[in-house]
């Protein structure tokens, strides 16, 4: 208690004040209740005090007990702190985490949501293939906004950072909630959010999407703009029937010039090679 009154402060205490402090509240953890196990560990993290393996490894084993009495924040709290201590807890503790997590994850947002893959990754946790399942279930079900688009960045790092490959179904979920955003971000940020996306080797169902959103207020395309989004769209999908597509003329050199710049915006977003997208334009 003594420790989170301290991080509540303006004025941080001496170093040694602090080491004396904790030194003492570890030898005493014994006499700790699990819930003030876990209030401690979070708050060191909260004072930027990087604590001995050893004694985070000593208030976890008392903090267990409390791991189902924690609401969800305070699981990613939780594991938030560890991340920030690089302590990476052992698979007994990890087990029973997880597993009360997973009952809260239709509580969290898309926020808590990103700082708990986040963590997980920092702290090298790989969640078993149904846990995984059962989170991207969850995003899924997220609605974002412009606001959320760095922590949907962060999030998407994090699924990259665990080797996470999602399935066409949940790729395209994931998908959504990028092109749900894309209206309201500064395009060089959805650029970040796209390529994220394609690290997870997963092909985005519309290459086009990238120009749709590239133009503010434009919803009608001349002939030319058309081939152009159909030729990024077919690269993206299937590169080697780019060369088969329809060929459409363009009806103006201005607007193929348009065009051509916008295939390759379409390209670059989603990591589609220019070379690719100049050949299916050509042959359009």
């Amino acid at each position: 208690e003594v420790v989170r009154s301290v991080a509540a402060l303006k004025q941080r205490p001496s170093e040694l004040w602090l080491q004396q402090l904790l030194a003492a509240a570890v030898k005493g953890s014994s006499h700790l209740s699990s819930s003030a196990a876990v209030s401690l560990v979070v708050a060191c993290a909260g004072l930027g005090m990087q604590l001995d393996a050893s004694w985070i490894d000593v208030l976890l084993m008392q903090a267990r007990a409390a791991l189902h009495v924690l609401s969800a924040p305070e699981h990613v709290g939780l594991i938030d702190a560890l991340s920030q201590q690089q302590h990476r807890p052992g698979p007994v503790f990890m087990s029973l985490f997880m597993a009360q997590v997973q009952g809260h994850l239709p509580e969290l947002t898309l926020g808590q949501q990103a700082v708990l893959v986040a963590s997980l990754a920092a702290v090298g946790y790989k969640p078993a293939p149904a846990w995984m399942a059962a989170f991207m279930g969850q995003l899924a079900g997220q609605r974002a906004t412009a606001a959320d688009a760095p922590e949907l960045l962060r999030l998407l790092v994090a699924l990259r950072r665990m080797q996470y490959v999602p399935s066409p179904l949940v790729g395209g979920q994931i998908e959504g909630l990028v092109e749900s955003v894309a209206a309201n971000v500064p395009f060089g940020q959805l650029q970040q959010l796209r390529s994220a996306l394609v690290e997870l080797q997963y092909k985005p169902n519309v290459a086009a999407a990238a120009l749709g959103t590239s133009v503010r207020g434009v919803r009608e395309r001349t002939p030319a703009v058309s081939a152009a989004v159909a030729a990024a769209a077919a690269v993206a999908q299937a590169p080697a029937a780019a060369a088969s597509a329809p060929a459409v003329v363009a009806a103006e050199p201005a607007a193929a010039a348009a065009a051509g710049g916008e295939a390759m915006i379409a390209a670059s977003a989603y990591g589609v090679a220019p070379g690719s997208v100049d050949q299916a334009q050509e042959e359009a």
